[in-house]
């Protein structure tokens, strides 16, 4: 007896798939990969600074300084109050210190105390200490021209930004432009603004010596 070969069973075959196939498959793989990184870095970026506690230690400048002398117009050279040699003090400010001044998940809030002078160096810089506010991402130091904003976009728009807070406690030297010094007057206050969200988390108004 024979066996008509085309009435033997087919082989099994298992279909490969095709190269397209592949190719999205792994693009698909690896671009959600990519979306979870790059989520998972904007989500830490958001919510560390609520648990990241970051402390400085600058020294004081102003440690022995002197206010900057503001009196009358001299009306002789002996009546002439030489020119301080070392660091002098030119504002001085306290952050009010008003829970959920901002309007941030964590009641943004801060305390402290403000000192503006120039070092011996002829620096100009803003000397923070006993600092304590609420952490949050992008925290930035501004110069406002008013003495009490509350207005966080206006302190962006009006005002002079000083870069990153670079701690939410302890003490803390913010340096200022040099070509900013001869205009500090017009500045009425010190303003820790999280620049991203536009919120203020506390304000210091400023008095000049």
């Amino acid at each position: 007896m024979t066996i008509d070969p085309q009435q033997q069973p087919d082989a099994v075959s298992h279909p490969q798939p095709q190269p397209r196939k592949r190719l999205a498959r792994t693009f698909l793989v690896t671009g959600g990969l990519i979306i979870l990184v790059v989520i998972g870095g904007i989500a830490w970026w958001l919510f560390s600074p609520l648990v990241v506690h970051t402390t400085g230690s600058a020294t004081n400048p102003f440690a022995k300084a002197t206010s900057a002398p503001h009196a009358p117009a001299p009306t002789s050279t002996a009546n002439i109050a030489p020119t301080p040699v070392g660091p002098v003090i030119l504002a001085t400010g306290k952050f009010i210190d008003k829970p959920n001044s901002g309007v941030g998940l964590a009641n943004d809030r801060g305390s402290g105390n403000v000192t503006i002078g120039r070092t011996t160096d002829a620096k100009y810089i803003i000397y923070l200490d006993n600092l304590d506010v609420t952490n949050g991402p992008d925290l930035h130091v501004y110069l406002a021209p008013t003495s009490n904003a509350s207005d966080a976009e206006q302190v962006k728009r009006e005002g002079t930004d000083l870069g990153i807070l670079s701690a939410t406690q302890g003490s803390v030297n913010v340096p200022i432009p040099a070509d900013l010094a001869p205009q500090l007057t017009k500045f009425h206050s010190v303003v820790i603004v999280c620049k991203t969200f536009s919120v203020i988390f506390t304000t210091a108004p400023l008095v000049f010596s």
